[in-house]
């Protein structure tokens, strides 16, 4: 019998929610913090190593490449044109100004005048979002897919908080099984199966899939860190902020992993997954 998965893990769901939020909570500070310094030491996305482009400022492009706050908390499709929210330019007009004002400050005195004014608001708006699937079984364990013509994208959460997922290597490969059962009862035809995250270069991960998922691996931009692809690797198995790698990001400005995209084609994971299930 399948065991009922949720998003708080092995925690209760109040105390694993706490732990989720208060992590999300740290990622922005460091994701300020990483912005802030970054554009300090010159810095600059790939489309404004000249100047930016037209119609936006270099504080502006660099907020949307490097953070996942556009996203998150400002992306409106009914607003024509791309950027173009006025939450959204209001808050880095703001946090323009206040680079400039704060420019020979402490970064960690920057990072918390631009976290409480600019930020804890409509990240709390996000997180309350975020609480309403908290408690639904995750049929899947920690995967979830979305499929698109003939392609599939796979995304990973962590149910086994605070025990690793790779503690748990059947139970991940019996959650594939039932993604590839599902995707036959929906009659859906999918060649090709994916990943895009950080965790593509580990090689505990890289074994869920066959061998030619490994071989197609591919750094993706710098640029578009809007997601968990990049900042996944500092939350920790715990769903605590990884306070060592933070720190190393804080002091080199690098992240530890890139995040990539690797691939394989479904006929081979189905074959993979298969054999797995059956040892």
């Amino acid at each position: 019998m399948r065991e009922e998965l949720r998003k708080c893990g092995r925690y209760s769901v109040e105390q694993g929610w706490a732990i989720y939020s208060e992590c999300e909570r740290q990622l922005a500070r460091l994701q300020i913090h990483h912005l802030a310094n970054s554009l300090r030491c010159g810095d600059r996305p790939a489309e404004c190593a000249g100047h930016p482009p037209a119609g936006r400022s270099l504080v502006e492009f660099a907020t949307a490449a490097w953070t996942p706050f556009y996203g998150r908390f400002f992306k409106d499709r009914v607003i024509a044109g791309h950027h173009r929210e006025p939450g959204w330019l209001a808050l880095t007009d703001r946090l323009s100004q206040m680079m400039a004002e704060c420019s020979t400050a402490p970064l960690e005195r920057l990072t918390e005048r631009v976290y409480d004014e600019l930020v804890a608001a409509p990240l709390e708006q996000y997180l309350a979002r975020e609480r309403l699937d908290w408690e639904e079984d995750r049929p899947f364990g920690i995967w979830r897919y979305d499929a698109h013509d003939d392609y599939m994208a796979l995304h990973i959460h962590n149910v086994y908080m605070p025990e690793s997922p790779f503690a748990h290597m059947p139970e991940m490969f019996a959650g594939l099984q039932r993604i590839i059962e599902q995707i036959d009862s929906r009659g859906l035809t999918i060649a090709r199966i994916g990943v895009d995250s950080w965790i593509n270069a580990l090689p505990a991960f890289q074994g869920l899939f066959p061998a030619e998922f490994a071989a197609t691996l591919t750094p993706s931009t710098p640029d578009n860190k809007a997601g968990n692809g990049w900042w996944g690797q500092y939350i920790s198995r715990t769903g605590t902020l990884n306070e060592a790698r933070a720190d190393r990001l804080r002091q080199t400005r690098q992240f530890d992993y890139v995040r990539s995209h690797g691939e394989c084609s479904f006929a081979a994971c189905c074959a993979h997954v298969a054999r797995a299930c059956a040892r």
